[in-house]
């Protein structure tokens, strides 16, 4: 299949007259009309336009490969996308990167929760030779030991689901 026979068999898929799709793209009706009999091509800027108004790849617009895209990206009131589309699109690009990010910080939180059980530990519990020993101790003195460790807990989780965001995000 030939870009115009895409081109007018989209657009038709979608509802859009000839008219629509020029006024979308600031050109006349007889330039949508020529493309899609193959009298002439438009320019990229236009293609990539028209991609997003019919909810494709421009893969799939002129070569016909790739699957089609969803079009709530395209604002149609005054031919842009939209910024939702562009965050998508970068998500699409280089979201695992988020899942690193917050692998990374859950490594950077399961470091501060650790110093922080050490440094309370340390003030809890006497010196040795006191003959008190951990176990001993009362429970609320044991609070910021058990919140330590609650972290830590969370810290290692953040860590296991952002390698497995990571990895969701980059086979996609």
């Amino acid at each position: 299949m030939k870009f115009g026979e895409r081109l007018q068999g989209l657009r038709k898929e979608k509802g859009f007259s000839q008219e629509k799709v020029a006024e979308e793209l600031k050109v006349s009706r007889q330039s949508v009309s020529k493309w899609e009999r193959g009298e002439s091509f438009p320019e990229m800027d236009k293609v990539i336009v028209l991609s997003k108004i019919l909810g494709v790849s421009t893969d799939f617009l002129l070569k016909g490969e790739d699957e089609k895209e969803d079009s709530k990206d395209y604002d149609h009131h005054n031919g842009t996308v939209t910024a939702f589309g562009k965050i998508s699109d970068l998500i699409n690009r280089k979201g695992y990167i988020a899942g690193y990010i917050v692998a990374g910080y859950s490594a950077l939180v399961l470091i501060f929760s650790r110093v922080f059980h050490f440094a309370s530990k340390s003030m809890i519990m006497p010196p040795e030779g006191f003959g008190v020993t951990f176990s001993e101790l009362p429970a609320q003195l044991k609070i910021p030991l058990y919140i330590a460790n609650g972290i830590s807990i969370a810290a290692i989780l953040g860590i296991i689901g952002g390698f497995w965001l990571a990895r969701r995000l980059k086979q996609n």
